[in-house]
């Protein structure tokens, strides 16, 4: 299970060559514990490039709109 959360502490940005200040940190739990620290910008960047590679899905619709509008 991952969860991302606020820093309690003042640490470095993980990204290298990046040096700002991290906000976030992602926990993977598990086994091993390893926080992953991003700042602001790093975070919004990694989201807009995880939204290329993995866009989400319309949901089905519930009903059969389509066929309702077919039967009219």
């Amino acid at each position: 299970m991952m969860e991302i959360y606020e820093c309690r502490h003042k640490v470095k940005c993980d990204f290298a060559g990046c040096g700002k200040v991290a906000k976030y940190s992602l926990v993977k739990r598990g086994l091993l514990r390893r926080d992953i620290n991003f700042c602001d910008e790093c975070l919004s960047e990694i989201a807009r490039l995880a939204g290329k590679v993995k866009a989400p899905r319309a949901v089905k619709s519930p009903f059969k709109l389509n066929k309702r509008l077919e039967e009219k």
